[in-house]
């Protein structure tokens, strides 16, 4: 019976996502004497009339009017309504009941969730805590760092500026040094030429001591063959015919030298004229260009040049140039420096001696004459020297003449005049023209000293002769 049956509340729907609907009231209740649990259809006698409402029409409990149907079982319907009353009554507290669980479970739902947040807030409250501290000190940290930082900066500036300082003083102790080894250097070069001038001082000293006492001997010598000399003179003053005779035949040779010395300065003057001219010509015609190369004070000028640039695109001056050679340049550059000794001691002495002639027999023959030829300190034979023949003097001042004969033939390098007119087309010709004009100012030389000499004799012949009777 229960199973075909509707039963119509005002508001049934007990969605989970939406309020529960309150429970029905008496009067609500007392309202619905009889339902009718036809097919679609309920009966209502509380008021004496009789309404039908469609049940699959009104879903919300509003009813609509319609004409009621007479029926003949109107009598088994009122004692069901009791029944269905009770059930009502039942399903209502059923409803209430689980209305209630569940407001209960969604509460406690709610105080679950609402604890768990607030556990999840205390987490994340305390975490920001911890948060906040560790960027406190973290911040604390980085103002330490960059307190660290800026010291070390300040430091690192402070050691550059040490670093710089160092590095200039130690430049500029290098250029000290390098001019203390030049100086060094040139203190050898002097030191090693003074005790080779000292040397050869000491022993020409030796060598003119000898020959004073050679030439002492000579003098003597000079002194009777001057007497002897003087009393020829005295007969050939006296001889005035033949002095006569050779001063005429001198100014004979001096008319005759006179006018070729004219006409050869003339023709040295006319020389140079047309040397001159030719050499003008020439500077207009066309530049003169270096027949001998570059000359050495263009080459040292650019050398500087090219030296100067290098040394700008480092940022030096020029008294740093030495810093572009390298070690090799530098040690050959030392090397050529470095001259040979001069040969001194024991090698000088095998030099000069090499030429000389030793007689081994008249060596014997002095050593067995002194019993003291090797002397000792002790010695009281000392400063006394054994007599020497004339050969050996003849050869010791035939030595120092070659040795001052070796000394005035040697010519040093001459340095190339470049405003020097050019008269010349090779090295070996420009020789041969210097050698010709020295012979020929020789020769002006010679003949005027002829001339004056001629002068001379002629007025100390032409003084005697109007004076007889003085002394000559």
């Amino acid at each position: 019976m229960m199973k075909n049956n509707f039963f119509f509340f005002r508001s049934s729907t007990n969605d989970a996502n939406k309020t529960p609907s309150p429970p029905l009231n008496s009067k609500e209740v007392s309202s619905w004497r009889s339902v009718s649990l036809s097919s679609g259809s309920f009966y209502d006698n509380g008021s004496g009339k009789k309404n039908f409402t469609d049940l699959s029409k009104s879903l919300h409990g509003h009813s609509k009017k319609v004409h009621p149907k007479k029926s003949g079982r109107d009598s088994s319907r009122d004692l069901s309504v009791p029944v269905l009353i009770r059930t009502i009554r039942r399903l209502t507290k059923e409803k209430k009941r689980m209305s209630y669980n569940q407001y209960r479970k969604r509460s406690w739902i709610e105080d679950i969730e609402q604890d768990r947040l607030h556990k999840r807030a205390r987490e994340i409250a305390e975490q920001n805590v911890s948060l906040q501290r560790e960027v406190s000190s973290f911040n604390e940290k980085e103002v330490d760092n960059r307190i660290k930082i800026s010291f070390s900066e300040k430091q690192l500036e402070d050691l550059s500026k040490r670093i710089k300082q160092v590095s200039e003083e130690n430049q500029n102790l290098r250029q000290q040094l390098t001019q203390l080894q030049e100086e060094y250097r040139v203190a050898q070069d002097n030191r090693d030429y003074v005790r080779e001038n000292y040397q050869e001082k000491v022993k020409e000293l030796k060598s003119e001591i000898l020959l004073t006492t050679v030439l002492r001997e000579k003098l003597y010598s000079d002194e009777m063959d001057i007497k002897q000399l003087q009393a020829d003179l005295d007969v050939a003053v006296r001889s005035n015919d033949i002095l006569k005779c050779e001063v005429q035949i001198a100014l004979d040779a001096l008319s005759c030298a006179t006018p070729k010395l004219k006409y050869l300065e003339l023709q040295n003057e006319a020389r140079k004229a047309n040397q001159t001219a030719m050499v003008a010509e020439k500077k207009k015609t066309e530049a003169p260009a270096e027949s001998r190369g570059t000359s050495k004070q263009k080459w040292m000028e650019e050398r500087k040049k090219k030296i100067g640039k290098l040394l700008d695109a480092d940022g030096l001056d020029m008294s740093k140039a030495y810093m572009l050679d390298t070690q090799e340049s530098a040690e050959a550059k030392y090397k050529k420096w470095d001259k040979e000794p001069a040969p001194a001691g024991w090698d000088e002495n095998t030099k000069r001696t090499k030429n000389v002639g030793v007689d081994v027999d008249e060596y014997n023959k002095m050593k067995e004459a002194d019993p003291e030829f090797y002397r000792e300190a002790s010695s009281l034979q000392y400063g006394k020297a054994p007599k020497l023949s004339d050969d050996k003097i003849e050869r010791m001042v035939k030595e120092l003449k070659d040795r001052d004969e070796k000394r005035q033939s040697f010519s040093r390098r001459r340095k190339f005049q470049e405003e020097k007119d050019i008269d010349s087309i090779h090295d070996g010709n420009e020789h041969f023209n210097k050698k010709i004009e020295h012979s020929l100012v020789m020769g002006m030389f010679r003949s005027l000293m002829l001339l004056l000499s001629s002068i001379v004799i002629s007025a100390y012949v032409h003084y005697y002769i109007s004076q007889p009777d003085a002394n000559p």
